[in-house]
């Protein structure tokens, strides 16, 4: 399978993430076999690994972080943390030129010295996230993902 982006495995479990930034899409894999597709947006300004770039970085990355495990569906979040506001198309109206957060964030790290770690090309410290924002269909498929697998928060 070939993509731009692949996350480590989880020994325990064998499953991987692979995004492929040409057809917006982010694959689930278990041992090497793809057991779902996922729409995703990218980045606006394409692929590239530089800070302040705002572009989507390519290679090997892991899962750093893991936020909002115990957060129910629709949770809010701003700088990484719960807001205690549950999403509605009501709060979105409101607040229509808000950046929406919601769920749960996973936090990634690139595991490419040089390419997508460390110096000017680390993701991590570029904050570079797989994250559920507001689009209702596949807020939902992502919300059972995230709870159907454990190496992922919420299961």
């Amino acid at each position: 399978m070939q993509g731009d982006s692949l996350l480590e495995r989880n020994n325990s479990n064998c499953l991987s993430l692979l995004v492929t930034l040409s057809s917006q899409t982010l694959t689930l894999l278990h041992h090497n076999v793809v057991l779902h597709t996922y729409p995703i947006s990218s980045g606006l300004k394409g692929a590239g690994e530089q800070r302040d770039s705002e572009q989507t970085p390519r290679g090997w990355h892991i899962i750093r972080a893991k936020i909002g495990a115990q957060a129910a569906l629709n949770s809010v979040f701003v700088g990484r943390r719960p807001t205690g506001e549950q999403y509605s198309a009501a709060l979105g109206a409101q607040h229509s030129g808000r950046d929406w957060i919601l769920t749960r964030i996973l936090w990634l790290s690139g595991l490419e010295v040089g390419k997508n770690r460390l110096g000017k090309v680390d993701t991590m410290q570029r904050y570079i996230y797989i994250l559920v924002a507001v689009f209702e269909c596949a807020m939902l498929i992502w919300y059972r993902y995230l709870t159907r697998y454990p190496w992922v928060p919420g299961s």
